[in-house]
């Protein structure tokens, strides 16, 4: 599903622990669901509001905790102890793989589940998050005494020193390799092949992340010529960055011909006219194109194709579906030639690996921190310093003098 649609509260009720006129913050709610509502309303209500695609993000966290609640026996969500949420944790954990579904069912089919893959570490963390977050919410405004999912969270240094995770020149040139020359048979193939490259050679060139490049639109590739020297350098608008924040990212030669050929292949001009209104990453599968008068035409799928009526991708599990369905092609290859030890190391890849990767690069090749810091956006320059091994060798340099 592309859009999650807001939950919508029914008519006022009493809460189930008859405590719907308790006093809190909150005034009176209808259920969980709704108190729920209100934490999601406060947080674009913030200085720094949280950005469209991160609310989606949120509801779907809280579409897999009411699908548990709903499928399992267990308190309301907020009554939950320590051990209710230990037990929701462990179930993303060890069980939640157990109730996959497929990615073309419908919210409103019973066989529905919100997990079309194993949930992986970085997804269960983000859970974590998001949870710790809103119970934080409950119990600061009084609909709840304590957070149960409090210690949950990570230790600020080892957080920033299990996230530097990058992939090195050969594990990049591998899934290039593997990408290039891998068969292409259905019609759709050559599509996904100049797609996912772009994609790969985007988020590793650029250090955007993945919510900024499925929030982008085509038109968000913008020229800026340099006044002193006339130079043309490509851009990407950045409108909905970390927190809310807009930006501008630099994208160098390779990343513009991989663009180029990309729009190409899917029939469009090299660059995008002023009046295009499609989302940078598109899908290969088309959609009915709707007319001025609002009336909705549906032509063959190759009609569909030959007027570019692409579905567009919004959502950031699916980006991250598509590097992992191409990192796991370049594992399948690297251990069909016996390089296990290469395929073990590369296996976890993900798309914030390749956002890390840009950084590392960046201080490998010794440019200077402030510059890096500038190119990743970061507003603290120490989190810049987790690319280096900075403190460390600022105090052996000392030492050894």
């Amino acid at each position: 599903m592309n859009e999650i649609t807001p939950f919508q509260p029914p008519a006022p009720a009493p809460r189930a622990d008859n405590s719907a006129l308790a006093p809190s913050a909150l005034g009176i709610v209808h259920d969980d669901w709704h108190a729920a509502e209100i934490w999601l309303e406060r947080l674009t209500l913030r200085t720094k509001p949280v950005s469209q695609a991160t609310l989606l993000s949120y509801r779907m966290e809280l579409k897999r905790l009411r699908w548990y609640c709903d499928e399992f026996p267990c308190p309301t969500p907020s009554q939950w102890s320590y051990q209710d949420a230990t037990a929701f944790i462990k179930f993303l954990q060890v069980d939640a793989k157990k109730y996959l579904s497929a990615r073309s069912l419908p919210f409103e089919d019973p066989a529905w589940t919100p997990f079309k893959v194993d949930p992986s570490i970085a997804s269960i963390n983000t859970t974590k998050k998001v949870l710790i977050s809103l119970y934080g919410f409950w119990a600061e405004s009084g609909y709840i005494l304590r957070n149960p999912f409090a210690g949950l969270g990570h230790n600020g240094a080892a957080d920033e020193d299990a996230n530097i995770r990058s992939l090195s020149p050969p594990q990049l040139a591998a899934i290039y390799k593997c990408m290039d020359t891998r068969p292409r048979v259905a019609p759709t193939d050559y599509l996904k092949y100049v797609r996912n490259r772009f994609i790969i050679r985007l988020l590793e060139r650029s250090g955007l992340r993945a919510n900024e490049v499925i929030m982008a639109n085509m038109t968000n590739v913008i020229p800026i010529t340099d006044p002193q020297t006339q130079q043309t350098f490509w851009s990407l608008k950045v409108e909905h960055g970390k927190g809310g924040t807009k930006g501008r990212v630099f994208l160098d030669a390779d990343v513009m011909e991989d663009f180029r050929i990309y729009r190409r292949a899917f029939g469009f001009a090299e660059m995008p006219a002023p009046n295009e209104k499609i989302a940078l990453i598109l899908s290969v599968r088309t959609q009915p194109i709707t007319r001025a008068n609002g009336t909705t035409v549906r032509f063959s799928t190759k009609g569909q194709r030959h007027m570019r009526s692409w579905r567009e991708i919004r959502r950031r599990q699916t980006l991250w579906d598509i590097v992992k369905e191409e990192v796991k092609s370049t594992v399948e290859a690297l251990k069909a030639q016996n390089y296990l030890e290469e395929a073990d190391a590369l296996e976890k890849a993900s798309t914030h690996w390749l956002r890390h990767t840009f950084g590392t690069n960046l201080i490998n090749e010794g440019k200077d921190i402030r510059l890096v810091a500038q190119a990743m956006r970061h507003k603290n320059i120490r989190r810049t310093m987790m690319y280096t091994n900075r403190d460390f060798l600022d105090v052996a340099r000392a030492m050894s003098k």
